[in-house]
């Protein structure tokens, strides 16, 4: 399953526009914690699933590079010179 980065990023701009409309109080503490909190989780989750999709492409390209080497350059003839 493919991590939702649209999602992420949605919450991510919801959160900041929470955070823009309460700036005007003081942040002491008591309302931007969580705030922050969260829009850090939503990073670390979106930074892990994007190395997460650099490994498995790496996979699937080195898988893809290895069944290219094995199929034929040139093209196959049939008898008589008649190409594919």
């Amino acid at each position: 399953m493919r991590y939702d980065f649209d999602s992420a990023m949605d919450r991510i701009a919801e959160l900041w526009r929470i955070y823009r409309h309460l700036r005007h109080q003081s942040a002491n503490g008591s309302w931007d914690w969580w705030i922050v909190n969260e829009v850090n989780e939503l990073e670390k989750e979106m930074a892990a699933a994007r190395e997460y999709e650099k490994a498995t492409a790496r996979n699937s390209d080195q898988f893809n590079t290895q069944t290219n080497l094995n199929s034929p350059i040139l093209p196959q003839f049939l008898g008589g010179g008649q190409a594919l």
